[in-house]
């Protein structure tokens, strides 16, 4: 049987203890293959994917049953979403955010083609977390773009055996050029703070604390922590700099 991502279970916890969640219309944004959306679909929920592909559609996808029924839809860079306004009822995307070069524009084109009591949930990394999420390396984000000492940095702690995905390259310096050239392309970070003014006409929610009783609520040193609701706050803290934001977002 295969395994689910626990990230995908939990979307699916999400939407379903929505209201009339055997209703709604669901679109993952970034759904890459659609494993979420078939996730979705194969538990009775109406859902979409769509994603962005600069180069083509790839290999993966054109045999992709959901891509072929038009369940998945793809675009190329600028494209508009191919969907009518007010289609949704929730969007969700799972570390997408980041990689978005122009995070305005693209909630305004969301907004769009979401209801007037529509949802949004997204998972990401801000720029405040610790580590990472793509390379490895502790606090790799942080520093300036083709500086001799970030390359020096990433070079000296993957000699030491951190970083992930290391099978892929012959050499420790061809690692640090392709995770570097990949960090400066393709990841956005921004600041909480960034994320709140692009988010300004929305409620926004904190939903890491109902993620964290999901995923580890069934240990019992977990169980007897998040009793202390006084540390709810530290918990959140703690848990943004460790992985992401649980970003969910009302009209």
């Amino acid at each position: 049987m295969k395994t689910v991502n626990i990230n995908y279970q939990y979307f699916l916890f999400y939407i379903k203890n929505l209201p009339k969640s055997e209703g709604l219309k669901v679109l993952d944004f970034g759904c890459g293959n659609g494993e979420i959306v078939e996730l979705l679909r194969d538990n009775g929920i109406n859902s979409y994917g769509v994603d962005i592909y600069f180069q083509g559609i790839p290999d993966s996808l054109k045999d992709n049953k959901l891509f072929k029924s038009g369940y998945i839809k793809a675009i190329y860079d600028k494209d508009a979403l191919p969907f009518p306004e007010k289609y949704f009822d929730v969007i969700i995307s799972n570390q997408v955010f980041e990689h978005v070069k122009d995070l305005d524009s693209l909630i305004e084109s969301l907004d769009k083609i979401l209801n007037d009591n529509g949802i949004m949930y997204h998972h990401f990394p801000i720029m405040e977390v610790w580590r990472e999420n793509h390379t490895g390396i502790p606090f790799l984000h942080w520093f300036k773009s083709g500086s001799k000492f970030r390359y020096n940095y990433s070079l000296i702690l993957r000699s030491f055996g951190m970083g992930f995905h290391k099978d892929q390259w012959n050499t420790k310096r061809g690692w640090v050029d392709h995770k570097l050239d990949y960090l400066d392309k393709l990841c956005f970070y921004r600041k909480h703070s960034r994320i709140k003014e692009i988010c300004n006409g929305y409620n926004i929610v904190t939903n890491e604390i109902k993620y964290i009783k999901f995923r580890w609520g069934n240990k019992p040193l977990v169980k007897l922590i998040l009793k202390l609701h006084v540390f709810h706050s530290l918990y959140i803290y703690l848990f943004r700099r460790l992985a992401f934001i649980c970003l969910e977002l009302k009209k």
